[in-house]
């Protein structure tokens, strides 16, 4: 345990808050991104292969020529032949070279440099033209990699991450203990002081009552860990770790989405002009207005070209329909509470079996047809933990079957189900979730609660003080976009999510391990118990990283630990696999 945790605070001694400034820093990325889009525009319609920053073949033989006329020119030549020299820059190196080479040569250095010019003049107005009419692909080579700092949890929520193209590595607040009260203040409470005394009182206490929790809630959850500690033959030491770990894992719902975070978030050169004109259609306009800016400023230091040639403005916030359709309206639960399936094709297994067919030719019975494909102990490709399911024609199949979900999770586990790009969520508005008189905070409460008196005081105050202060701030007249950052992790929200059945299973198959986090393996089993109960023929052979792996085991090993998942040392301490039939009751979770 940090000191932090264990230490009372007073009113004469806050506890320190940081507010977080966003930092964007490009640490990676592709060489010349815009000489490599107009290449690999050019590419398409060349007879022969166009390379990154060369001229046409008659302006690489001149190249050629005029270094083995002046090799003691080299490094001019290659600057004046670049296609993102300024063509200022190109004249100044030409006039300087004339008076100290051969007039014939001086006329080829010329052409040359006249070759180079109408190149990068034809790159730039080809870029603007396959951009303008949406060809964009060419736009998709270049990448670029941040590392972002001292942004909230919020605007990588409601605007990082909510779509399917990006890849990101965040600092998890489930394994890392949030020691430092860094938060993202809105600069219009900032401007207020009464309204920063009110929001920074919150923060501080939520802040407290975190570090209250990850103590209390300590010896709960080590009742629960030593049990499986001795199936797993842990030391007392590791099985106080993991009640550490997973006190912390719950206390983590009292802290606000304003809570600072760092990640590494690597877009493509399109995903970024996409940021630039949606920035305002997020919960977090302002924010993400800011982190925007600093990602195009540093790719504006390597290739000012890139961003001049295909720049983009913001859609006003007054003109995005997001803005347009903001009314009262609070959404329907789903009927369960937790997970319901709304739609979904009958004809599936007949789809699936026609499409098969398509790909193979294969004349098998339905049934072993389907367990051909399905059964992991059948096909070796299920094993597979790099996910080549794509690359393999059969299981593609599955990406025609479609399901979708009405679900309620609260924000925590929703940034979690949210990294799975391909079963997509519509999450409403954070706007749409604040508490009003009418409708209170509807936050999650750890099930680990029932019972700890002590600790559930905190929870509840922490989560009061929290709506509370909402109420403060939205009295002195701060506008929504700024009480959202005070919501805490514990918020439910009720949104859909749809996906195609490979993607369900790739999502189900990490999250119905015990390892999950309970709220998204209680949402997954009710997803794939509903599915199952539709399509049992489809479904049947679904279950944990376990099940996966246990049924490619030979039978005198399908009940140890070589069963279950390969992470290995992980293994949960339960034989979920055993026991994880469809017609089976729900699998009793341990902790």
């Amino acid at each position: 345990m940090s000191q932090a945790a264990t230490v009372a605070r007073t009113p004469e001694a806050p506890r320190p808050l940081v507010a977080a400034e966003p930092r964007a820093r490009l640490v990676a990325y592709t060489q010349r991104p815009f000489e490599l889009a107009v290449a690999s525009a050019r590419t398409c319609y060349a007879s022969e292969f166009e390379f990154v920053g060369r001229l046409t073949a008659k302006g690489e033989r001149s190249r050629t020529t005029l270094q083995d006329a002046l090799p003691q020119f080299g490094a001019e030549l290659e600057t004046i032949g670049r296609l993102d020299t300024p063509h200022d820059q190109r004249i100044l190196i030409v006039e300087a070279m004339t008076p100290r080479i051969p007039d014939d040569v001086a006329a080829a250095l010329q052409l040359f440099a006249d070759e180079a010019r109408r190149r990068a003049e034809g790159n730039k107005g080809l870029a603007r033209s396959i951009y303008e009419a949406g060809h964009h692909t060419p736009f998709q080579h270049p990448t670029f990699v941040f590392a972002l700092e001292g942004v909230s949890r919020n605007v990588v929520e409601s605007f990082l991450h909510n779509h399917t193209f990006y890849n990101s590595e965040q600092q998890s607040q489930r394994y890392v203990e949030m020691r430092q009260a860094e938060v993202h203040v809105p600069p219009i409470v900032r401007s207020d002081p009464q309204a920063l005394r009110i929001y920074e009182a919150a923060v501080r206490h939520s802040w407290d009552a975190y570090d209250s929790l990850r103590v209390t809630l300590v010896e709960a959850n080590r009742k629960v860990m030593s049990a499986i500690g001795k199936i797993k033959g842990q030391s007392d030491k590791q099985v106080a770790t993991e009640a550490e770990k997973k006190a912390q894992e719950m206390a983590r719902y009292v802290i606000p989405v304003a809570a600072a975070t760092q990640l590494y978030h690597t877009v493509s050169g399109i995903v970024l002009m996409r940021y630039v004109r949606m920035c305002e259609a997020s919960s977090t306009p302002t924010e993400a207005r800011r982190l925007v800016e600093q990602m195009l400023e540093e790719v504006r230091r390597i290739d000012p070209t890139f961003v001049a040639q295909i720049r983009e403005e913001p859609h006003a916030r007054e003109t995005t329909v997001e803005a347009q359709l903001t009314g009262a309206a609070r959404a329907t639960p789903p009927a369960d509470g937790v997970s319901e399936l709304v739609a979904f094709d009958a004809r599936a297994p007949s789809v699936v079996l026609a499409s098969i067919r398509e790909v193979t030719g294969s004349t098998l019975s339905d049934g072993e047809l389907l367990r051909r494909v399905l059964d992991p102990a059948a096909n070796a490709a299920w094993a597979d933990t790099l996910n080549t399911w794509d690359h393999s024609p059969v299981l593609r199949t599955l990406r025609h079957v479609h399901y979708t979900f009405r679900k309620r999770l609260s924000l925590s586990a929703y940034a979690q189900d949210q990294r799975h790009r391909m079963t997509p969520g519509t999450r409403p508005q954070l706007e749409r979730c604040l508490p009003t008189k009418e409708h209170p905070l509807d936050a999650y409460t750890p099930d680990i609660l029932d019972g700890q008196v002590e600790a559930k005081a905190v929870y509840d105050d922490a989560l009061a003080g929290l709506a509370s202060a909402i109420e403060a701030l939205r009295a002195r007249g701060m506008p929504d976009e700024a009480l959202c950052y005070l919501l805490p992790n514990a918020t439910n929200v009720t949104f859909h999510q749809s996906g195609d059945l490979l993607s369900f299973i790739h999502k189900w198959r990490l999250r119905l391990c015990f390892n999950a986090q309970k709220e998204i393996f209680d949402a997954s089993l009710a997803e794939l118990r509903a599915v199952q109960a539709v399509h049992p023929d489809l479904t049947k052979w679904i279950g944990p990283p376990c099940s996966f792996v246990a049924a490619r085991q030979p039978a005198d090993k399908q009940e140890s630990v070589e069963a279950c998942c390969p992470e290995g040392a992980k293994w949960c301490g339960v034989k979920v696999w055993i026991n994880f039939d469809p017609k089976t009751a729900k699998p009793k979770r341990p902790y």
